[in-house]
């Protein structure tokens, strides 16, 4: 799978002396990552229990990037080919939806009704986690996220993903083998510089 995923530079210098690098443990892991770690475990052979990398399924614009980094901090983009079977891809506005612990619904109606149910039950947005059975519940619709058949877009006019067909992917290992080029920038106001480096 052809994957991008932007990173410290640190990240590239240190992945050209290693060779392989692991998302370094958080003192804190949000719900969400501990849950993909779960899916990572039942769906990829072989996965050791890493955080995941975060990628992009289709070439971001450094630019788009820039703003949100230090004016000093340099930022790289990798581009990457990693092999299918280490991969979880997934829509963008789908995992917006777990990551902000929400139920994965796939009309408006259907999320409608969730909300619905839940007030009928006098469950508010209040109550984190969500009671029994709603959490359970809550967490059933998260398997979506692999569905082949998965809208490309979400039902949520209003949302941050309207008409939104990005897909983004996590991965367990950063390989230098799989990197194909890497194209480095600085923070606001700075240049991007392309490729300074070409893989096998």
């Amino acid at each position: 799978m052809h994957l991008w995923t932007i990173q410290r530079k640190e990240v590239w210098d240190l992945l050209q002396a290693e060779g392989t690098l692991f998302v370094p443990p958080r003192k804190w892991t949000p719900p969400s990552y501990v849950w993909i770690q779960g899916q990572f475990r039942e769906r990829v052979a072989g996965y050791q229990g890493n955080l995941p990398w975060w990628a992009h399924c289709k070439k971001p614009r450094l630019s788009l990037h820039r703003d949100s980094y230090h004016y000093r901090e340099k930022f790289v983009r990798l581009e990457l080919v990693v092999p299918d079977k280490r991969v979880l891809s997934f829509p963008c506005w789908a995992w917006d939806r777990v990551f902000c612990q929400d139920y994965l619904a796939v009309t408006k109606r259907e999320y409608e009704n969730w909300e619905t149910t839940l007030a009928a039950a006098g469950v508010t947005e209040d109550d984190y986690p969500l009671p029994q059975p709603w959490q359970n519940k809550m967490r059933k619709s998260w398997l979506r996220l692999f569905d082949p058949n998965l809208p490309r877009t979400t039902w949520d006019s209003d949302g941050f993903w309207k008409a939104s067909t990005c897909r983004e992917a996590v991965f367990e290992s950063l390989n230098l083998k799989q990197v194909r080029s890497v194209a480095v920038a600085r923070g606001k106001s700075q240049r991007t510089y392309s490729t300074l480096y070409k893989g096998q």
